[in-house]
């Protein structure tokens, strides 16, 4: 019993550990490169439909301390993540939220027209 607790504090430290590790090496990543790594290649219109319409609080302009996602401006403004690790911690808690197999919405005017 006494081996059990000290490999669940044990656990417990070492994923605190990998979270700092994480956070030291924090960077960001533009929203072309987000789309391929962190959106598996979805279209800017599925990720504004589905998410940053659906979560705004992703957004950095809605919530400066834990949005990760800068807003979009138009055309000469780039589109940013401003933060890979919060980005990738908020999609693995968020992952069940979103329906990744959901039909572009592109298909879902034409098909509405």
């Amino acid at each position: 019993m006494e081996e059990r607790k000290y490999i669940e504090e044990l656990t417990a430290q070492i994923d605190e550990l990998k979270k700092l590790v994480m956070i030291l090496n924090d960077r960001q990543m533009s929203f072309k490169e987000a789309r391929k790594d962190l959106f598996h290649g979805k279209s800017n219109e599925f990720i504004d439909y589905y998410i940053t319409d659906r979560f705004p609080e992703i957004r950095t302009d809605v919530d400066p301390v834990s949005g990760w996602l800068n807003p979009r401006l138009g055309s000469g403004h780039p589109r940013y993540v401003t933060s890979v690790v919060r980005a990738k911690l908020w999609l693995d808690a968020n992952r069940a939220k979103i329906d990744w197999q959901a039909p572009e919405p592109k298909t879902i005017k034409k098909n509405a027209a």
